[in-house]
């Protein structure tokens, strides 16, 4: 119980220090996110509206992203500080010497896979042989794709694999072409008619990874770690909030429409 407590209080001062250690005037941060605004971008909405990154000391601009990877690269190349990321992203561009790194996770089972139809009689990866999939070139689930299918015995050669642009391959799916898709599953899963879908996770596939989190570049990290802490402690703040309170989690997604009412 004594190190327990000892745990927790490290813990408090650390939360403290990267709030209170954060730049008295607002620090600018440039943040993206994986994709266009769904459920996981209403906490940092809720943040913004509550005040809560001024409090910190940080004022980060936050846009909508086109793909994990496509962040990856802007973080590299200095034109990005900040990533909210799939973070089997991160792990095949450290892997390829890449200088970014995570600086705080929040979902703990990665969450891609392959979507398909309820109705298609696809059970398992080697029931996609012989079938229509879409891909997106600049989705991180697309890195891990070779892997899933030698990992589940899949004949890569006998899939009908179609790459498809990120921004119509919903609507597309939903138009009842291709049998199914790589996709992050809980934001895409379908329950409507007329394609309910279900979902084939990579992590119950043979390929456990974390999900998603923040992500920075190596420069970023040693230039900015005050306000990197600061947007961190922000984002947790707002991310236990709407874990506890439901009426907390209304108003992240009231702050994502209004904040974004256009996407």
């Amino acid at each position: 119980m004594k190190r327990t407590a000892m745990r927790v209080g490290l813990l408090a001062a650390l939360a403290v220090a990267l709030t209170s250690g954060a730049a008295s005037a607002q620090e600018k941060l440039s943040v993206k996110f994986d994709f266009l605004p769904y459920g996981s971008h209403a906490p940092f909405w809720l943040a913004q509206d509550k005040g809560w990154f001024k409090e910190a000391g940080v004022e980060p601009t936050m846009e909508d992203g086109q793909g994990s990877t496509v962040a990856v690269q802007l973080m590299a190349a200095g034109k990005l500080d900040v990533g909210y990321i799939g973070l089997g992203a991160l792990i095949v561009a450290r892997d390829k010497g890449v200088p970014v790194k995570s600086i705080a996770g929040v979902l703990r089972k990665n969450d891609f896979g392959v979507l398909v139809a309820a109705d298609s009689g696809i059970k398992t990866p080697k029931d996609l042989e012989g079938k229509v999939l879409y891909f997106s070139a600049t989705s991180v689930e697309t890195l891990y794709m070779d892997l899933f299918f030698k990992k589940n015995g899949v004949d890569k050669s006998k899939v009908q694999l179609t790459s498809i642009d990120l921004s119509t391959k919903v609507s597309t799916y939903m138009g009842g072409k291709g049998d199914a898709m790589f996709v992050p599953i809980p934001i895409y899963t379908i329950e409507a008619a007329p394609r309910r879908s279900n979902g084939i996770l990579f992590a119950d596939y043979g390929i456990p990874m974390p999900g998603f989190g923040l992500v920075s570049s190596d420069d970023v990290v040693k230039q900015k770690p005050k306000a990197l802490g600061a947007f961190v402690a922000a984002m947790q703040k707002a991310w236990s909030a709407v874990a506890k309170d439901p009426a907390m989690r209304a108003a992240a997604v009231e702050a994502l429409l209004a904040n974004r009412p256009q996407a």
